[in-house]
């Protein structure tokens, strides 16, 4: 009577066997994840019948929408700091030099593709030319301003 004892954990409808390592871990998440649903995020209710008083036990987890009602604030993450407004300002400034110094008609492409947000075909037809052209010449200014930023940040 030398048999081995078989472990099997249950996956949707199946039953499986698993090894007795495999059978403790699942078991020892299980019942973890079952202490924190139930034990950490549920408030419970303690009913005294001598003394007729009920004690609550709030959730270990609480909600963002809870605690703002009881008046705490947060700070605003999504907004931008003050020292990412100045370099964005400072970055503008120095576009700004750099589109100054490109010629009339490569400003122009830039201000009609990026500013106005025409598509290449419209910029193509404005500018009586090919498609093509204009994604060549776009590449070409940005690449212009792209190394003039870096040469000057």
């Amino acid at each position: 009577m030398n048999e081995q004892k078989k472990w099997y954990i249950t996956v949707g409808n199946e039953r499986i066997e698993v090894s007795e390592e495999v059978y403790r871990a699942y078991w020892h998440y299980t019942e973890k994840e079952k202490y924190f649903m139930g034990k950490l995020k549920q408030e419970k209710f303690v009913a005294n019948q001598e003394n007729e008083t009920v004690q609550v036990t709030p959730s270990k987890e609480d909600s963002l929408e809870r605690l703002t009602e009881c008046g705490l604030q947060f700070p605003d993450t999504s907004a931008p700091s003050p020292d990412d407004k100045v370099d964005d300002i400072e970055l503008l400034i120095l576009l700004d030099k750099a589109l100054d110094k490109l010629p009339d008609e490569e400003r122009r492409l830039v201000q009609e593709l990026f500013y106005l947000e025409k598509t290449e075909r419209e910029v193509a037809q404005l500018f009586h030319t090919a498609v093509g052209t204009i994604y060549y010449r776009k590449k070409k200014v940005l690449r212009k301003l792209k190394e003039y930023l870096e040469k000057n940040s």
